[in-house]
């Protein structure tokens, strides 16, 4: 008897976390929770593709260019959190930057341009699918620079089609770090999602 209580209360939380998730991915500009944010939701979407990537368990083909040297291997992601973290980081919903960033909307395409030196994230922009719900694409531009250290990223996501959903096809960090007295060190990653 406990093991078929146990079994229907798993299958009826995993309804409703399903059911949650299937809300999240309705606006672009919602958080789980259904509250709407003043920019679009990129730590939602990354999520998202983090949760579909830990399900699927896809290799990847990866290269990495550090130090002038190009290397590809294809290969699995045991942490997908670890692997995206970068593009979790550049999310512009922080408190402290609300209202710092211009917004410029045509068509498909949602551009986010920051109004303040100090923001990290200069610029984002998002193309969202046919039906301007979810996400097609992702491209930020993040750079510090101060009088220790510089440094600049471009950061790309490209999804998909699939089903009734866009899935991560590509993402590419390309960028550079300069620490004072020191040679600008650039770094190069692409992967494409087998």
């Amino acid at each position: 008897m406990k093991m078929k209580n146990w079994s229907h209360n798993s299958f009826l939380l995993w309804s409703i976390v399903t059911l949650c998730g299937l809300m999240a991915c309705e606006n672009p500009n919602k958080t789980a929770a259904g509250t709407a944010q003043p920019y679009f939701d990129l730590k939602g979407f990354v999520q998202t593709q983090i949760t579909w990537l830990n399900q699927q368990q896809p290799k990847v083909k990866k290269q990495v260019r550090n130090e002038g040297k190009l290397v590809t291997k294809t290969l699995a992601i045991k942490n997908w959190e670890k692997e995206l973290r970068m593009f979790i980081n550049a999310d512009i919903n922080k408190a402290a930057l609300i209202g710092t960033y211009d917004i410029v909307k045509k068509g498909k395409i949602i551009k986010y341009t920051t109004k303040e030196e100090k923001n990290s994230v200069k610029e984002m922009t998002v193309e969202l699918g046919n039906d301007k719900k979810v996400a097609k694409s992702v491209k930020i531009i993040v750079g510090n620079d101060n009088a220790l250290f510089a440094s600049g990223t471009k950061l790309i996501i490209q999804c998909q089609n699939k089903g009734n959903d866009y899935r991560i096809t590509t993402y590419t960090i390309d960028g550079f770090q300069k620490i004072i007295m020191r040679d600008k060190r650039p770094y190069f990653i692409h992967a494409k999602v087998l």
